[in-house]
């Protein structure tokens, strides 16, 4: 700050997130160690997930050099064996985690010993129970992130309309709309709010309309974090066309 202490804070937002992740290895084979190689030389994003925190996944891939320091050991008349360490740096362009499953009861899961650990941390259930399934006209959700989300919820046509109606969580939080019609034979829409977009759909595949024009008030909304409540979603007059509602929970 000129002529003063201190910096001015104007505001800010993550940017990406880089790990710096060290290794070591004793008994490398050459087919291993080129395998390693190809593997860090791949310039794509892929998941990246650590033991200790399974149910958290980036989206990251391999910047720079992978450096792998090393020295051959003859095993008998004709191998070799590597042993020595490297380090290499991974990028998530996108700074948050997103669960890997929404239920800890997944198999995946079960072959770690500290399951009961990553459940209290992550916040998980063991099983859906009554989460994310229509009740009269209520979805009961639950979002034990750090982070707001946002969702995908998919209604059907029934004889190619939907009636009018909203969704809300809260008194805050709405999104209404008059009587939707099928437009070149769409049988769903699905209301997505990163896109901030209604979207059309026929057999499964998008189908290019879009039908925010029925929207008569509110806006689009994310589901907050839980904070150990439930969160319900309320579906006014249009619960008869549910079908499934989609979300993420986002770590740091």
């Amino acid at each position: 700050m000129p002529g003063g202490d201190g910096m001015y804070h104007f505001g800010s937002y993550y940017t990406q997130r880089q790990f710096n992740i060290s290794y070591a290895f004793d008994a490398l084979t050459e087919e291993q160690l080129a395998r390693i190689k190809t593997l860090f030389g791949d310039k794509k994003i892929h998941e990246l997930i650590f033991d200790e925190t399974p149910y958290k996944v980036y989206q990251a891939k391999v910047t720079g050099s992978a450096s792998i320091k090393h020295i051959p050991f003859a095993e008998g008349k004709t191998n070799r064996i590597y042993k020595g360490e490297g380090n290499i740096q991974f990028t998530a362009y996108d700074p948050y985690a997103h669960c890997r499953e929404k239920y800890l009861s997944n198999e995946y899961y079960k072959k770690f010993n500290n399951i009961d650990e990553w459940k209290t941390a992550a916040g998980l259930l063991e099983t859906q129970g009554d989460y994310d399934i229509l009740t009269n006209n209520t979805v009961k959700l639950y979002n034990p992130g750090v982070k707001e989300t946002d969702f995908i919820l998919t209604l059907n046509f029934v004889n190619g309309i939907i009636s009018a109606g909203g969704i809300n969580i809260g008194a805050n939080n709405q999104l209404n709309f008059k009587a939707i019609t099928s437009q070149n034979g769409d049988d769903q829409i699905k209301i997505n709010t990163k896109l901030n977009l209604i979207e059309g759909y026929k057999n499964g595949k998008k189908s290019g309309m879009i039908y925010n024009k029925y929207i008569t008030s509110g806006t689009f909304f994310k589901i907050p974090v839980s904070d150990d409540t439930d969160i319900v979603l309320t579906l006014n007059q249009i619960k008869a066309y549910f079908d499934s509602i989609e979300y993420d929970y986002i770590y740091f």
